[in-house]
Order: C-alpha cells, then sequence, then structure tokens
C-alpha cells in the first residue's frame, strides 16, 4: 500500500480515512485474488459523472520564453465548452463500513489500493450500460490454428519413409538412428510438400511444426561421417583390458608399419617433386566431407 494524498488536498481525505481503514480495504481488495472479482470492486466505488465547468488556458500574448504577470488571468473558467476533449469524469469512493462510503480524490483511491490510472480506465472502458463490467479474456483466446491428429499422422508417415542407419560407434549406448548425411530438415520438408502433392493430401503443415513433430516424435539424427579405423584399430579400440594385453604386440607393430607407410610415401613425393620438370600443386578445402558410399576403411595398412 502506498502513501495517502497530502494533507492540501481539497477533499480532505486524511480525516476521513484512517491508515488502519486503508490497510483492511487493501488486504480485502488484493484478498479477492481474482481480476475478475477486483474489476467489480474498483467498478462499484468509481462512478462516472458529467463534468461540471471545463478549465482552459488562455491564450498568452507574450513572448513563449516569458512567464506571465501574477495579475494577468492566466485561467478561465467555462461551462459547457464544446471543445473540451471530454464530457465526462470520475469520482471515487471507498467505504467506511458496511453501509456507508466516503468519496475521496483519485490519489488516495489509488494508491490505497496500490493500482494504476489506467487499470481505472480499462475497468471503466469495459464496464457496459447495466453496470456489468466484461470478463478478462487474457489467455482465453481460442486458438483456431489447432492442427488435427490425421495431418501430424502425415508428417510421421512421411518421416518413416526414410531408411534409417546405425552408427557403429555409438550402438551400443543409444537407441537412435540416423539419416544420411546428405539430408536436412529442409530437405525432408520440400519432399514431404511433393508427397503431399502426389497422394492429395490438401492439409499440410508449415515447416516449423515439420521439425517440431520430427524433434518430439523422433529419436533421429543426421549421420557425420568420420573416419573410419581399420579392423585392426577397431577391434583393438573395442576390446577389453585383458583383450588388450594380448593384442597389445600386434598393435603396436601395425602401428609401426603405418607410420613408416606414411614416412615412405612422404618421401617418395618429395623424391618427385624434385625430379620433376613441370609440377602443378592442386589445394582443395572442403567445407564439409560428404561420405562415399564404396569408401569402407581409411587406415592404410590392414596387417
Amino acid at each position: 500500500m502506498k502513501t495517502s494524498c497530502e494533507e492540501k488536498c481539497r477533499m480532505k481525505c486524511l480525516n476521513k480515512m484512517s491508515e488502519e481503514e486503508r490497510h483492511k480495504i487493501f488486504t480485502e481488495y488484493w484478498g479477492l485474488g481474482d481480476v475478475n472479482r477486483q474489476r467489480d470492486f474498483i467498478s462499484k466505488y468509481v462512478t462516472v459523472v458529467s463534468k461540471a465547468r471545463t478549465r482552459i488556458r488562455k491564450k498568452n500574448k507574450h513572448h513563449p520564453a516569458e512567464l506571465p504577470e501574477k495579475n494577468d488571468n492566466t485561467f478561465l473558467e467555462l461551462s459547457n465548452d464544446k471543445n473540451s476533449r471530454r464530457n465526462s469524469t470520475f469520482t471515487y469512493s471507498l467505504p467506511k463500513n458496511e453501509n456507508n462510503k466516503v468519496q475521496i480524490c483519485k490519489t488516495f483511491f489509488l494508491n490505497t489500493l496500490s493500482i494504476s490510472a489506467q487499470v481505472v480506465k480499462t475497468v471503466m472502458n469495459k464496464t457496459g450500460t447495466s453496470g456489468i463490467v466484461s470478463e478478462d479474456r487474457r489467455g482465453k483466446a481460442c486458438k483456431n490454428t489447432l492442427i488435427d491428429e490425421s495431418t501430424k499422422q502425415n508428417v510421421r508417415d512421411h518421416i518413416n519413409l526414410f531408411e534409417t542407419i546405425e552408427s557403429h560407434y555409438c550402438r551400443q549406448k543409444t537407441s537412435r538412428k540416423y539419416l544420411p548425411p546428405t539430408l536436412n530438415v529442409s530437405k525432408m520438408y520440400t519432399m514431404y510438400l511433393e508427397y503431399c502433392q502426389e497422394k492429395n493430401i490438401r492439409k499440410t503443415v508449415t515447416e516449423a511444426m515439420y521439425r517440431t513433430i520430427f524433434n518430439r516424435d523422433f529419436n533421429l539424427s543426421f549421420f557425420q561421417p568420420k573416419k573410419d579405423l581399420c579392423d585392426i584399430c577397431h577391434n583393438y579400440d573395442n576390446s577389453s583390458l585383458e583383450e588388450k594385453l594380448e593384442l597389445e604386440e600386434d598393435y603396436r607393430i601395425h602401428i609401426l608399419n603405418k607410420i613408416g607407410q606414411e614416412k615412405s610415401n612422404s618421401l617418395r613425393n618429395k623424391e618427385q617433386l624434385r625430379i620433376a620438370v613441370r609440377f602443378v600443386a592442386l589445394s582443395l578445402t572442403c567445407n564439409k566431407c560428404c561420405q562415399f558410399p564404396n569408401l569402407m576403411l581409411a587406415c592404410p595398412i590392414t596387417n
């Protein structure tokens, strides 16, 4: 609860209600716990009345930067002015006891309930001629874009058409399936639209919904090519500690042969560069390595 209005308030609100009474009203208002009931409370104690008079500022003949003299009538009071921006105003009151209520100023009312002036404006705009405040509809909007289950099932059926593979790197640890690396969700969605056109399916989903179903209903990912190992390296890496002790000597010889082969290839290439009369070097940088279907091994030595 905020502080009340100032002592110089022309309505003398401080003499009409004590701090204990203000705190009781504040507690009861926020204890309602429902925005619709709180709006009914505001509508009960805020009244729309016609303005008795309008105060407008007299046009100043002085320079805009100069202040008017004290005896200059800066304000004129006019009644029933047709050029006024509004023809009504609000009067505020609060309950004094069960049967009586006292009229107070705007500041005293807002600070007692600890609300803003916009809350009062919203309530009065939503109050009909019968005095009933319309229900708060926030969060209750009807979703007109709901997708029926049959349309979602069409998406699932299309995704199931793609053949999946198991990654031999992690097939013992996960049940995730992998799609070819040449695919992605955007390409699959394009194929989905073509699929619906061929099947005469009129209702389709957006790419965002297609992606949501793909991530939510499937344990799929796109295979990322990795450097494969030869049988000797693969068997050694996937062996138990006891098996590795038995394979240690063969694996060590295998690695030495591979290193020797790489050095031999490097020396042979350097020798060819030295004796070559003309040699053209071509350097390529691949942004992404694509899987080659027939390439099984990347290790140069298999025995």
